[in-house]
């Protein structure tokens, strides 16, 4: 038929005697760099950590990319009254106020549903 090399065979019985536990689809996604891309996948689904990543970006006037942190913040979770203020305060920055004027209006009335 054909040939192996032995390291081929080798290598071949390494793979397959690698037990994979249920978590994972591979034997190389374990160990500390897994869990950290693991945990900052997990960190990009909490829409209160997008908020300090956005807030972070606004004070380096980087306002596009805070737009779109905020706006993921707000997909997320769309009860929180800052994400509204914030992005407010992106449209004013960039001359849009009657937008502006419509995110203000719903921070404060999230705000006020959240007092009573």
């Amino acid at each position: 038929m054909f040939k192996l090399f032995p390291f081929a065979v080798l290598a071949l019985l390494a793979f397959t005697a690698l037990p994979l536990d249920a978590a994972s689809t591979s034997p190389f996604n374990s160990g500390p760099k897994a869990q950290t891309v693991q945990s900052a996948k997990a960190k990009q689904k909490d829409p209160q950590f997008l908020l300090a990543q956005a807030k972070a970006k606004i004070e380096a006037n980087q306002w596009l990319e805070a737009e779109k942190l905020l706006k993921k913040a707000k997909k997320l979770d769309p009860e929180i009254a800052e994400v509204y203020k914030l992005l407010g305060d992106f449209h004013t920055a960039f001359n849009r106020d009657w937008k502006a004027k419509k995110l203000y209006k719903k921070a404060e009335a999230l705000e006020a549903a959240k007092k009573q």
